[in-house]
């Protein structure tokens, strides 16, 4: 007979008993595979992103003293301090992103085009569940501070972005309400939420 990957055999001569203890060979571990930092092209894309809609919720307060939705820009206050927090203790997966393989020419092309879009449909579906916008929202109230602390929190996430060492597509956080995604999708989400709340800021009483 024979026996694949024997660790242990023993054989009992009196009673002519053969016993065999075999054990599996354990799968290699794969090669780790080096971080790659953001390039320079990626953060230009963030950092626009994110300036942008600084720009359009800073310019929604600065022409509402009062708003029926102070509670829904404090809520995305609440989420951009949460977000950085969750950007700095990002994990980095053990696979390459397919966009950071090396790849060349049309592949490369591709490998971008897919990722940009599978990072928009992330983002439209996150923002189904997210209620950004507050509701129906309450009586008017006075922006006051608002404006500032909002300023404040995005200019330390732009930040992050010019300065993390990290692979925005390869490291990942836990989102509170849409769970796992890339840093690339986070930092897109958390522009489009603030666009979205900034045209219901400048349409609100």
């Amino acid at each position: 007979m024979r026996i694949a990957n024997i660790c242990l055999s023993t054989l009992l001569c009196a009673g002519l008993t053969v016993t065999f203890v075999s054990c599996s060979a354990s799968a290699p571990k794969p090669v780790s595979v080096a971080e790659k930092p953001a390039s320079e092209g990626q953060r230009q894309r963030f950092l626009s992103e994110l300036h942008g809609s600084r720009k359009l919720l800073s310019d929604a307060l600065a022409a509402k003293p009062k708003t029926t939705k102070t509670a829904a820009v404090e809520g995305l206050i609440q989420a951009e301090t949460k977000l950085l927090e969750l950007l700095k203790n990002a994990k980095l997966e053990d696979q390459e992103a397919p966009r950071e393989t090396g790849l060349t020419g049309d592949a490369a092309k591709k490998a971008v085009e897919d990722s940009e879009k599978e990072t928009d449909e992330q983002v439209a579906a996150c923002l189904t569940k997210w209620d950004v916008t507050g509701g129906a929202g309450s009586e008017a109230k006075e922006t006051g501070p608002l404006g500032e602390s909002f300023r404040k929190e995005r200019d330390a996430t732009l930040a992050f972005v010019r300065e993390s060492q990290f692979s925005f597509f390869r490291r990942t956080i836990k989102h509170p309400t849409c769970g796992s995604m890339s840093l690339a999708t986070s930092l897109m989400l958390q522009a489009e939420a603030t666009t979205k709340l900034s045209e219901v800021v400048n349409a609100a009483p």
